[in-house]
Formats: C-alpha cells, sequence, structure tokens
C-alpha cells in the first residue's frame, strides 16, 4: 500500500514537473513572438509617415505660407518615419527613457495629457 503511494506520488510529481515544463515552454515562444511582432511596428509606422509625408506634398501647393508649412510639416514627418525604420525597438526605448530623463517635467505634463485624452475618449 505504501509502495503503491509513493508510485502515485511519483507519478503525479512527474505529470505536475511536465506541465510545468510545457506551460514555461509556451510562455517563452508567446514572449518571443509577441516582442518580434512588436519590434516590427514602429518600422511600419515610419513606412505609413513617409507615406503621409508624400501625400502632404501632392496634396498642397508648394508655394506661399501654406506651401512652406506643408513642406515643414512633410519633412518632419519624412524624418520621424526614416528614424522609425532606422532603429530597432530596443534604440527607440533607449532613446525615449534618456528623453525622459532629460525633460522630466516636459514629459510629465505630456503623459498626463495624453493620459487624459485617453480617458476622455474611452467608452465606458
Amino acid at each position: 500500500m505504501d509502495h503503491m503511494m509513493n508510485n502515485d506520488v511519483q507519478h503525479v510529481t512527474s505529470s505536475a514537473a511536465d506541465t510545468a515544463e510545457g506551460i514555461k515552454d509556451k510562455a517563452q515562444e508567446f514572449v518571443s513572438t509577441t516582442a518580434a511582432k512588436a519590434s516590427e511596428v514602429p518600422h511600419r509606422v515610419g513606412e505609413q509617415m513617409e507615406t503621409l509625408a508624400g501625400k502632404v506634398r501632392e496634396k498642397v501647393p508648394a508655394e506661399g505660407t501654406l506651401g512652406t508649412a506643408a513642406a515643414s510639416v512633410a519633412d518632419k514627418l519624412e524624418g520621424a518615419g526614416a528614424y522609425l525604420q532606422e532603429k530597432s525597438f530596443d534604440n527607440i526605448v533607449e532613446d525615449l527613457t534618456a528623453l525622459v530623463r532629460r525633460y522630466p517635467m516636459h514629459s510629465l505634463v505630456i503623459g498626463v495629457g495624453l493620459g487624459y485624452l485617453l480617458g476622455r475618449n474611452t467608452n465606458r
């Protein structure tokens, strides 16, 4: 009887270890897949920003005050789009961290403003 109970305990322990190992493998796979997808997002956003810059240049007259402002906006969009395409996700996080450390009050105000806007626009 005691021998059967030890076998049952060993079987349950072995099954639990196998299950835990399976869960660990699935979690690592999920993290890996999520990280890969997250690293693709800035590149895609960068491409879209550059496309938008091209559309701004197409649609707005090239001359006058409006043309000058549109060219400036398009230049900034292209610059930001190129930055997002060239940098890895980790580099962007490092740059953002450095920016927040350099300008903590500005970052706080921007964060509060974005939080307010996001909270205001969510459906309740």
